[in-house]
């Protein structure tokens, strides 16, 4: 046992070290992969617990920074150095009381979002700022004012916070129907419940109770291993967990381009079938109809077989009139106006996936496109954007079209911020298709970097077809 007490206390500042990154690492973790557009209330929480890991492992990086350089600072600023150390406990211990409370499903009264701050701040006002009394008469600083960061802040916020995630899994993930992702937030909760007990209940000696009865040196004595290391390991447990997590975001992602992409060939096949029915059906119709005028003809007038003749070109012209109808409520209404299409898919992919899409247009009003040139750039549009939302992982995106005059063209382009394209990307489907849709509409389509960063794809097409 000795031997091991030993072996911590001369690797002290090593697990201090460990305890620091694995904070700084999920803290890290969180502001890289979350999803700032997610439906998700998760994700509009996760910014505060990304500022308490980041805040915690700075503090505990402290605990090696300030007894290293105290021999080469003048007192006084070590003294302040100690002060800012105490103060960024209590604040990391807010960031993740205030992640606790907007983790929580549902509508909030006011008062539960202010309480992380109000109790920080009643907390600075006794410990930091000096003219205040401080608890128990000891001086600000002191692990006193550790202790109590650590069981007005700490504790609930800890323990909150493994409330509002395992609420979170059961009310909102599981309806994602992703068991694996449900139990590993799980795991997250319990993690930060049980970071809570040894991070809450257990601070440094104080004189008063329960720090002076429980905490960091009666553990230590009696189970040997380093209060620390269990924070840490606690900690590991946390972050491992929350990381893999955060891949429900890439699960609403691609299930959300999945029903962009099942709209696009919903639309592509109604098309179609409008087509067939304008191009096939409608015409036999038409000759039949033909037909039944000029046996129509050849009757005499007002006879029986004239009569019923022309019920049978009556009930002809209305199920032309019908289909026609059908065709026109097959056709999206916006393909004629093409400033109105590009608004409305500008909308259907924000509101599906969440990524911001801004206008830039400058097209002539009053004047619409044939409906078959529009539908076909509208599809390359809804590609080139299909593309950016799966391949680029953009935050942003432009949709832009200009017509130019001088050539009567019409020059359309879908810029995004994202990681652009690779040297060695393979062309698929979705790119051959866009470049056979610009070649049907006599154009040409190019995809070049943007100028500073993401891809830039460029449709120019005649306004009018060609002849």
């Amino acid at each position: 046992m000795e031997t091991m007490r030993r072996l911590f206390e001369i690797n002290h500042t090593v697990i201090l070290a460990i305890y620091g990154q694995v904070f700084v690492v999920l803290g890290l973790s969180i502001l890289l992969r979350r999803s700032r557009h997610s439906r998700l209330e998760l994700a509009r929480s996760l910014p505060w617990l990304a500022g308490f890991g980041l805040l915690h492992g700075f503090h505990e990086w402290g605990l090696i920074f300030i007894p290293t350089q105290a021999l080469h600072l003048v007192p006084s600023f070590v003294e302040l150095l100690q002060l800012l150390h105490t103060g960024l406990l209590a604040l990391s211990f807010m960031f993740l009381f205030q992640f606790a409370v907007e983790a929580l499903p549902g509508a909030r009264p006011h008062w539960q979002r202010v309480l992380p701050m109000a109790l920080l701040v009643i907390w600075v006002a006794i410990f930091i700022f000096p003219g205040f009394v401080t608890l128990a008469g000891l001086p600000p600083g002191d692990a006193s004012a550790r202790a109590i960061a650590r069981y007005a802040l700490g504790l609930p916020a800890a323990l909150l916070g493994a409330w509002a995630l395992r609420r979170q899994s059961t009310e909102q993930i599981a309806a994602l129907q992703v068991p694996a992702l449900v139990r590993t937030m799980r795991v997250a909760a319990a993690a930060l419940f049980a970071y809570g007990l040894v991070a809450g209940l257990i601070p440094s000696p104080a004189p008063f109770w329960p720090a002076s009865v429980l905490n960091t040196a009666r553990v230590e004595a009696f189970a040997v291993i380093p209060v620390p290391l269990w924070r840490s390991l606690v900690g590991a447990v946390l972050a491992i967990a929350m990381i893999r997590t955060l891949e429900i975001f890439d699960v609403e992602v691609d299930r959300l381009i999945a029903h962009m992409e099942e709209a696009q060939v919903l639309a592509t096949e109604r098309e179609r079938i409008a087509r067939e029915l304008h191009d096939g059906t409608i015409q036999t119709l038409y000759a039949a109809g033909l037909l039944a005028e000029s046996v129509q003809k050849g009757l005499p007038e007002e006879s029986q077989a004239w009569e019923r003749q022309t019920r049978v070109v009556t009930v002809i012209n209305e199920a032309i009139s019908a289909l026609r109808q059908t065709i026109s409520d097959l056709r999206a209404p916006e393909t004629a106006n093409l400033s109105a299409a590009l608004k409305q898919v500008a909308r259907d992919v924000q509101a599906r996936c969440l990524t911001p899409v801004a206008l830039e247009l400058a097209l002539p009003e009053g004047r619409g496109l044939a409906p078959r040139r529009a539908s076909h750039i509208l599809a390359v549009v809804q590609e080139a954007l299909s593309n950016s939302v799966r391949h680029a992982r953009c935050q942003h995106m432009t949709l832009g079209a200009v017509y130019e005059a001088s050539g009567d063209m019409l020059r359309l382009w879908i810029r995004d911020d994202g990681v652009g394209l690779r040297p060695d990307t393979v062309v698929g489907y979705g790119l051959r298709n866009m470049r056979d849709r610009a070649r049907l509409l006599g154009g040409t389509l190019t995809i070049m970097p943007a100028d500073t960063h993401g891809t830039c794809v460029t449709l120019t097409v005649p306004w009018e077809e060609l002849t």
